[in-house]
Order: structure tokens, then sequence, then C-alpha cells
């Protein structure tokens, strides 16, 4: 099924970090959001990126399942999954490359509404 991705990112947007890390962490959350928009009805990725007092903020936001309250707090831990085919190294290395970037990570989410992740470098 076909994936509605929307991406707003702000213009001439420099970080300093390690390319191919932060590449990894992205492809990361892209790929978990498409994860969870297997049977939803016009599924959805919104990306967005800007700069907010000198910071960038990206966000990967999408209409999937969304995250059960009791298993959000577990999503980061190493080798924790809920999906069948999951390692539970994804969530958990995006988690890393971030700390090695001095940023910080947060999710919120809604059961049957979406997920979104926050990334603030």
């Amino acid at each position: 099924s076909n994936v509605d991705v929307e991406i707003l990112v702000d213009n001439f947007i420099t970080i300093k970090g390690d390319e191919k890390l932060l590449e990894q962490a992205i492809i990361n959350l892209i790929k978990n959001s498409l994860e969870a928009l297997h049977e939803v009805e016009n599924p959805k990725i919104k990306i967005e990126a800007k700069i907010i007092e000198a910071h960038l903020q990206l966000s990967i936001e999408d209409n999937g399942m969304g995250i059960e309250t009791d298993k959000i707090d577990d999503i980061f831990v190493p080798f924790y999954t809920s999906k069948e085919q999951g390692s539970g190294i994804g969530l958990s290395l995006v988690k890393q490359i971030v700390n090695i970037h001095k940023g910080h990570i947060s999710v919120s989410s809604e059961k049957g509404i979406g997920t979104t992740f926050q990334i603030k470098l």
C-alpha cells in the first residue's frame, strides 16, 4: 500500500555530527513508522526538521497503530521488541546515537491514533 509522506524542512539546516550515524537513526525511525502503518487506512508519515533556539528539532510522526502506554518506557531498552520479527535493536541504537550527539529523544503516542518521535540536537 502507498504511504503519504510529507517532508517539511527549514532551508539551510546545518548541524555538527556523524553523518552516517545520524542517517542511520533517521532511517530506523522512518522504518519503525512504516511498520506501524501496515493495517492503517490512508497511512501517513510527516517528517519535519527546523531550527529552534539554535538547536535542530526533528520530528517523525505517523498515523499508525500507536504504542501502548505501558510499553512506551521500554521501547528504547536494548533487545525489547513488540514485533514478531523485531530484534529490539533499532530504537535503542537511535537513542545511543542521539546521546552520542548530546541530544534528546522523546516519544508521544496514542493507541490507534499514531506516534511522534522528536529529536533535539
